[in-house]
């Protein structure tokens, strides 16, 4: 099964973003801010599912249980 979701961002910004020209610049309070960051991707990955639910059949009988990942 494939999951595709398109998603559509629009930010716009009067001047009150946090421009850094270096990554290492950002800070603890910058946190709940807009953060400007100019740069160049080097490096990709695929993301990684987070498992929220695991069901378990049982090859005898075809009982069925779930069981909430909290972790």
């Amino acid at each position: 099964m494939t999951i595709i979701r398109k998603l559509r961002f629009n930010a716009s910004c009067s001047g009150s973003a946090f421009v850094c020209n270096n990554l290492r610049e950002i800070r603890a309070s910058n946190i709940g801010q807009l953060v400007k960051i100019s740069g160049i991707v080097t490096r990709c990955s695929d993301v990684k599912p987070l498992m929220k639910v695991v069901g378990y059949t049982c090859e005898q009988c075809g009982f069925e249980i779930y069981q909430e990942v909290t972790a």
